[in-house]
């Protein structure tokens, strides 16, 4: 399984009341289909590594296009992929992530997302300390 460092989102994820929240996985059609959502859609990765997305609406659920934001790092000179740039980041442990504001239709992700899966809990989730998931089907 990859390891993700999901800590530094944890405060910039919420909605007005945040109900509930979560976790989100999803996977492009290929590996770059993320890079090509974020470039077709106005962003430019030249000279940038992207290293996240965050998207979000408001009222209508879907009612205008998605809102979305490129988490990017700088490619240093010489970097010419993200093994280089994960060594550097994982001398110093430190980044300075830049956030590239763009819009996407929401009939256009399709193009972009092969599969995804959205797991969710209430603050009652803070009392659970252990867990056995009982899977019951569709009854």
């Amino acid at each position: 399984m990859k390891d993700f460092n999901l800590d530094f989102l944890n405060e910039r994820i919420s909605t007005q009341y945040t109900d509930m929240k979560g976790i989100v996985a999803i996977d492009g059609h290929n590996f770059s289909d993320l890079w090509k959502l974020c470039a077709d859609n106005g962003v430019d990765l030249e000279n940038w590594f992207l290293v996240g997305l965050e998207c979000y609406d408001f009222e209508p659920l879907g009612g205008r296009d998605l809102h979305a934001m490129a988490y990017v790092i700088k490619s240093e000179d010489l970097e010419t992929g993200h093994d280089a740039i994960a060594s550097r980041l994982q001398g110093t442990g430190k980044a300075e992530i830049h956030v590239k504001h763009f819009t996407v239709p929401y009939n256009q992700m399709a193009k972009y997302i092969k599969r995804l899966h959205i797991g969710l809990v209430s603050e009652l989730s803070s009392s659970i300390r252990n867990v056995t998931f009982i899977d019951d089907g569709y009854e």
